[in-house]
């Protein structure tokens, strides 16, 4: 039997949610658009009633009376005995009630329905007998002796406030009955107390239990009720210290028991360090109990708290404690069928304590793994409450793929819906953008109707500008724009659109965004941000006109704006644009004497000398580079090399030496501080000094050849054979660095033994290519790769491929993408990476390298390789599509030679002709011999496709003409295309 207590606890139902803590501390990187989720309350929550109704399950399976057998049927209290075969007689209806029958009659009946359990004929049978005979003095000794039974019966039918009034008298019977008895009644006159919510008069019947009684089931269940009776009353604290001090009474099978209501008391309470340190101290002795099913409930509820207050670590402890679904269930059962083996086994002449006690742990365990199953899917929570707390620990990583994993394990439903956009998220934290736009889409996939599709959908398209895919991103944008245009991600969406637009290299395009933005979103919070952005677009999309009004615009609207000063130099730079120099002067000064600190400065200094430079005040402008501060180091190293150059067209040259010698002792750790060293060698080289050029470089190397953070050693290594070979012969220029080599050959010396290997590697690359690579093959093994420059990396890898050591070679790019993640090397590491995947097969792998080149070196002249292998791997997966697309997008690149856009137009042509369309394939062939006739072998491979294209048109003029131009063009004879183009010319009937 169950009892609903929600109507008499008087707890507050506060939900849990796992990542109310996660919220907090991603305020910070929430940014305006607002577009960071974490998970929310929608994840399945321990809710305080469901922890009550847990409460009253240890309450009631304590109470003996609702179970079968009863210590009062074994104590005194009068019952006839039915053979168990002998079905329950039938008693005449109107025998209780009509006052027709004598007392013997209602003894005999009250005791025949008690021995059936049939508890409310029982107890209307003591009543009819106490309504006739109870007021006789003689009848009174009979009235006491069934009193406890007419309790019993009252409590079957849970009416409490009854039952007290025979349990009262039977306390109070004179004669009384035998102390074992007399501290049953007290027993269960306090759980009538408790059920009638009488707390203080049931802990009163406890306590005075307690004196009575040093032993047995019920001194155990009393000292466990006792702490129940404070939670139950709204004093969770001092339930979870009487929980504390009652247990060293315990024994083995009520200790766990109310170790358990202890814990949960102080997460009720808010002591949740103290439950931490409990289940730290104490978790192990849960696990092992019949209450392990219950603390798996409570570690998930704890582990909730403790995200909601941040504690990220200490919620892991919990959670990593928790047990999967599975093994809990399974647990369970074997304990239940354990307990009920084990009280079918028990006599029934045993004491009915141990019976009781088996039957009660068994339902309890049932009660909490029922509430176990409540859950969606506890195994889901617990993931997604892990996922909470390495994302509030910034581990992306770990919470992307504890999110991922639980995507694909558990069917979809509402609880896995914020568990996709926080997976989507944690990608984009971690910048993997090809992740979260898989991500993305494999959420819309699965909750094309869900609340959160619109933040998903805006992820995706910041993934796809982050990966510089422009046009995608754009699209992106403008779907939720048109799909979603109630939302406020509608109206972010219409600014992301514009700003992507920008970057994508269309600023009229994103101008013209920016301003419907700000015409149809009067009043927005980003308003400010497209305002200001505006300025940039028209600024770069050399519209200074333009430019100016919106500045005006701006400035009269946000006087006070954080962008103020970015759009005062827009401003100023339209005027320079605009030719307008003296206003161009006086809006810098204007700008630099309100802000003279701000994010422009440095720009507005190089603005201000350009203009300067303009009108011929060479001083003032010099005086501005020089006023640049070293806050932004590259505008302004840019400002010092500039004021350099002005010194040189002054003929300043022992001032310019001076400036360059400053720049040299301050930066020594910039990646200029090899130009100013370069710089003033070549000034050396011009004042008629020769020798010292070399001498001057060479000394810097010495200086800080054991320095790996000054990677201006690697270019002055690089340039020392050009400058020595103005003064030294062939054979003798090596020598200082062989000199050097052997001075450090120690590989205890760090960097200076590399440095001394790699330069003369270098030095060596075109006179001695195998001594070059077995010089650096034989520094490999001593080689650091987070404290060794890129330059080294990069030659040490390739050293590695050609000398057949593909592996070790890989292992290297890989390291200096990790370390030099910006590096200009870093064309060479992704080509060969994406290279040697298709030569091993991985095409999917060399796919996505490919893709990550195209985004992260757009202007590689390594460009044409890598996307026509891209192209070649799409054409062989038979997606035609995709190749088409990225040999036109090769078309488009300036960083590719004309060789490989020749290539890329043959192939295009050839991929018509292999679709049946000779007509479009002919154009692509024609444009190869007439833009590209360099390329020899292209224009032939052409020439002779562009025929066979006529041929097969039936269109044989066309054809012989193409053949015979072909074969009086300036084309090598050797090429194997002109003996076909030659054969063919004849087939046709023409001349060869």
């Amino acid at each position: 039997m169950r009892t609903d207590t929600s109507k008499r606890s008087n707890t507050t139902d506060p939900k849990v949610s796992a990542s109310a803590a996660a919220k907090d501390a991603a305020t910070e990187r929430n940014g305006s658009a607002g577009i960071w989720l974490i998970l929310d309350g929608s994840i399945p929550s321990f809710h305080a009633e469901a922890f009550m109704r847990l409460l009253f399950s240890f309450l009631f399976f304590a109470t003996p009376f609702l179970l079968g057998s009863h210590p009062l049927q074994a104590k005194g209290v009068p019952r006839t005995k039915t053979p168990a075969s002998e079905p329950a007689p039938k008693e005449n209806p109107s025998s209780g009630t009509t006052g027709t029958a004598t007392a013997e009659e209602y003894l005999a009946l009250a005791a025949r329905a008690f021995a059936h359990g049939r508890w409310q004929d029982a107890s209307d049978a003591y009543a009819s007998y106490s309504r006739d005979f109870g007021a006789r003095p003689e009848t009174k000794p009979v009235s006491n002796r069934f009193q406890p039974a007419l309790a019993l019966c009252l409590l079957h039918q849970q009416r409490f406030m009854e039952a007290l009034i025979p349990l009262q008298r039977a306390l109070n019977a004179d004669p009384p009955f035998s102390p074992t008895l007399r501290k049953e009644l007290m027993f269960q006159s306090a759980l009538c107390s408790l059920n009638l919510g009488d707390f203080a008069k049931c802990r009163e019947d406890l306590e005075h239990f307690l004196t009575l009684s040093s032993s047995g089931l019920q001194f155990q269940q009393a000292h466990v009720i006792l702490g129940q009776t404070d939670l139950l009353a709204g004093h969770p604290a001092e339930a979870a210290d009487r929980f504390k001090t009652s247990r060293p009474f315990l024994d083995s099978g009520h200790a766990p028991q109310a170790l358990l209501l202890e814990l949960r008391s102080r997460i009720e309470a808010g002591q949740v360090s103290e439950a931490l340190k409990l289940v730290q101290k104490e978790g192990t002795l849960l696990q092992e109990s019949p209450e392990a099913v219950g603390f798996q409930n409570t570690l998930l509820l704890l582990a909730s708290q403790l995200l909601q207050q941040g504690s990220f670590r200490d919620a892991l402890v919990c959670l990593y404690q928790t047990r999967p679904f599975k093994n809990i269930a399974a647990f369970a059962e074997a304990q239940i069928q354990r307990l009920e083996k084990e009280t079918a086994a028990t006599p029934i002449t045993a004491s009915t304590d141990t019976r009781t006690y088996q039957t009660q742990v068994a339902k309890r365990l049932r009660v909490e793994l029922q509430a176990l199953k409540d859950h969606v899917s506890f195994d889901a929570s617990v993931r997604l409450r892990l996922a909470a707390a390495y994302q509030g620990l910034q581990r992306f990583r770990e919470a992307a793929l504890i999110l991922s994993d639980t995507l694909q394990l558990y069917p979809k439903d509402t609880t896995l819906e914020q568990a996709g956009v926080a997976l989507t998220q944690n990608w984009c934290e971690l910048e993997c953008w090809p992740e979260a736009e898989a991500a993305s889409k494999q959420f819309a996939q699965s909750f094309p109707k869900a609340i959160a599709l619109p933040t998903v959908l805006f992820l995706k398209g910041i993934a796809q500008q982050k990966a510089r895919r422009f046009g995608e991103a754009i699209e992106t944008f403008e779907g939720i724009t048109r799909l979603h245009p109630k939302t406020d991600l509608s109206r972010r969406a219409e600014f992301m659109r514009a700003f992507t637009q920008l970057m994508a290299g269309e600023p009229a395009a994103a101008a013209l965004q920016f301003s419907t933005f700000l015409k149809k979103n009067a009043v927005h919070e980003l308003c400010e941000e497209a305002a200001s952005w505006l300025c940039v677009s028209y600024a770069l999309a050399k519209q200074p006109e333009n430019c100016r009004t919106a500045a005006a615009e701006y400035l009269a609207r946000y006087p006070n704006a954080p962008n103020v000063p970015s759009v005062l130099f827009q401003n100023a730079k339209a005027a320079h644009a605009l030719r307008d120099y003296p206003l161009a002067i006086a809006e810098c000064n204007a700008l630099l004497q309100r802000f003279p600190v701000h994010p422009k400065t440095g720009e507005t200094l190089l603005l201000l000398s350009d203009a300067y430079l303009a009108t011929e005040n060479i001083e003032k402008a010099l005086v501005s580079l020089q006023n640049i501060p070293a806050t932004d180091p590259a505008v302004f190293e840019d400002g010092w090399f500039r004021a350099a150059k002005l010194l040189k067209t002054q003929q300043r040259r022992e001032d310019r030496l001076t400036h360059l010698a400053r720049f040299a002792l301050n930066r020594a750790q910039s990646p200029r501080y090899a130009d100013a060293v370069l710089w003033a060698a070549k000034w050396l080289d011009e004042t008629g000094q020769p020798g010292e050029p070399a001498r001057l470089v060479w000394a810097v190397i010495m200086e800080h050849n054991a320095n790996p953070n000054i990677p201006a050693v690697e270019t002055l290594l690089e340039s020392l054979p050009s400058l020595l070979s103005k003064t030294t012969p062939n054979e003798h220029r090596s020598a200082p660095l062989r000199d050097w080599c052997a001075q450090n050959s120690d590989p205890s010396k760090g960097p200076a033994f590399l440095r001394a290997q790699w330069g003369l590697a270098s030095a060596l690359r075109r006179s001695a290519p195998l001594e070059a690579r077995n010089l650096l093959l034989n520094a490999l093994p001593h080689v650091k790769p987070d404290c060794t420059s890129s330059a080294i990396l990069s030659d040490l890898a390739e050293a590695c491929a050609s000398g057949s050591q593909p592996d070790q070679a890989a292992a290297l790019w890989r390291e200096l993408l990790k370390w030099h993640p910006r590096s200009v090397h870093k064309d060479r590491a992704l080509s060969a990476l994406m290279l040697e995947a298709e030569k091993t097969g991985d095409s999917e792998k060399a796919l996505r390298i490919a893709s990550r080149f195209e985004a992260e070196c757009p202007d590689s002249p390594r460009t044409g390789l890598i996307v026509l292998s891209k192209a070649r791997l799409q054409e062989m997966a038979g997606d035609w599509k995709s190749s088409r697309q990225s040999l036109e997008t090769l078309l488009l690149q300036r960083s590719a030679s004309g060789e490989f856009k020749s290539e890329a137009l043959l192939r295009l042509g050839d991929q018509q002709m292999k679709a049946g369309k000779p007509v479009t394939a002919i154009p692509y062939y024609q444009r190869v011999y007439v833009m590209y006739g360099r390329w020899k072998t292209s224009v032939a491979k052409a020439y002779l496709h562009s025929g066979e294209a006529f041929e097969k048109l039936g269109d044989k003029a066309a054809a012989i003409r193409t053949y015979s131009e072909m074969l009086d063009a300036d084309l090598p004879p050797e090429l194997p295309e002109i003996a076909l183009a030659g054969k063919r010319l004849a087939s046709l009937g023409g001349t060869e």
